[in-house]
């Protein structure tokens, strides 16, 4: 069978985060609370700022089988607006993926600044396996990505990562 699991996020609302780093927790972690695998993970936030995180929770023999010999590339992504263009705020998309053409690996969270034409910023959240994913921009601006990550594979654990925009553009790419 399986199950939806929801989790309010309220231990990160508590915290002050430093601007320009990452903050990064598992949250659910194969193999805990009955689960035998925790997929596909979503994310968003209320009016009031709560977090609201989902994933589906997976028990023993309930259809995930691993064929190593299998590779696959093609994976879901996270995407989000940012911000609109406008006076004050600049046209910013933000997108997830593992970025590798080979295996789901390297979360990497990327920004456009045209309307997706181009991608000049993209930074990795995780260099280990990954899965899907899913974006949120919280009230104050950050940034909240819900992933799948582990290293054996992509399904140990559903990971919520915080940073700001900063953050993300500190390091940008030629495209």
């Amino acid at each position: 069978m399986i199950n939806l699991v929801l989790f309010i996020l309220y231990f990160f609302l508590s915290f002050t985060y430093p601007k320009n780093q990452i903050d990064q927790k598992p949250i659910w972690i194969s193999g805990e609370n009955g689960y035998d695998i925790y997929r596909i993970p979503a994310i968003v936030v209320t009016n009031e700022g709560t977090i609201l995180a989902f994933c589906e929770g997976r028990k023993s023999g309930q259809g995930q089988k691993f064929v190593n010999a299998l590779i696959e590339p093609i994976c879901q992504a996270g995407f989000r607006r940012f911000s609109w263009p406008g006076a004050d705020s600049r046209d910013i998309i933000l997108f997830s993926n593992p970025a590798s053409e080979e295996k789901r690996i390297r979360m990497t969270v990327r920004v456009s600044y045209d309307e997706g034409s181009s991608w000049p910023v993209a930074k990795s959240l995780t260099d280990y396996s990954s899965a899907y994913s899913d974006l949120a921009v919280l009230a104050d601006k950050f940034i909240a990505c819900l992933y799948e990550t582990g290293g054996e594979n992509p399904y140990e654990t559903i990971t919520f990562a915080r940073f700001n925009l900063e953050w993300l553009e500190s390091y940008r790419r030629d495209n």
